[in-house]
């Protein structure tokens, strides 16, 4: 049996003006720390959706976690409404 006996951590710096921003639909999202092959691995992003538009229904495996930075999130599926400050989590069973 092998046994993790050694834990690393590290930190990674991102500046956001070095990260491309890509529109979906008029939301658009930002990777601050881009998918990973292994689908444990967390993905980092930051999206911006302005007032009156949404993001398209789509679905994956995981969870999709918000903080809300200013302004309102309404969550169609859960009719949740989130303010500045808050987080919604989505996709836990």
């Amino acid at each position: 049996m092998n046994t993790l006996t050694r834990t690393e951590s590290f930190t990674n710096i991102v500046v956001e003006r070095d990260r491309e921003a890509l529109e979906v639909f008029g939301p658009s999202v930002q990777f601050l720390v881009a998918p990973q092959p292994s689908d444990e691995a967390p993905c980092v992003m930051r999206g911006t959706i302005p007032p009156g538009l949404s993001v398209p229904i789509h679905s994956h495996a995981g969870i999709e976690a918000f903080f809300v930075l200013s302004g309102m999130l309404r969550c169609s599926a859960t009719r949740v409404e989130s303010h500045i400050g808050s987080r919604l989590v989505l996709g836990i069973s």
